[in-house]
């Protein structure tokens, strides 16, 4: 068994050496989000909103993902403690950025702007209500 395989040729493939591990080889793909999802006002703000929050400058900051999402209830996928939301579900965003490899995660809908959510909830999935108990 040759000690070094190149894992596919192309300028972007991994190189594995044998150490005699099992290796699992396979091209990791990387997507940015749509470019239509990138260029809307929120991810913007929420990039500034983080800029300023760090003190570092936006281009420093990476797009992760920016998702279309329904949230169950008024919460946004950030609930409080103690909080009571409106039972309907909302139209809005889910933006994850990337600043010196933390992952932070902006949540916006409705009218609300997008705000840094530290304890992020999932979205609904499709086709299920946003009735609560």
């Amino acid at each position: 068994m040759p000690a070094t395989t190149p894992a596919i040729a192309n300028t972007n493939a991994l190189t594995v050496t044998d150490t005699g591990a099992i290796i699992q080889e396979e091209v990791i793909s990387v997507e940015k989000p749509d470019v239509v999802l990138m260029n809307l006002p929120q991810v913007s703000q929420a990039v500034d909103d983080l800029a300023t929050m760090l003190g570092i400058a936006p281009s420093t900051i990476d797009v992760v993902s920016v998702e279309m999402v329904i949230w169950p209830d008024g919460s946004l996928g950030c609930p409080q403690p103690g909080m009571a939301y409106p039972q309907v579900q909302q139209d809005g965003l889910r933006i994850r950025l990337t600043a010196d490899t933390v992952l932070y995660e902006y949540h916006s809908g409705g009218r609300r702007a997008p705000f840094l959510c530290k304890a992020p909830t999932e979205p609904a999935p499709p086709g299920v209500g946003g009735e609560g108990s």
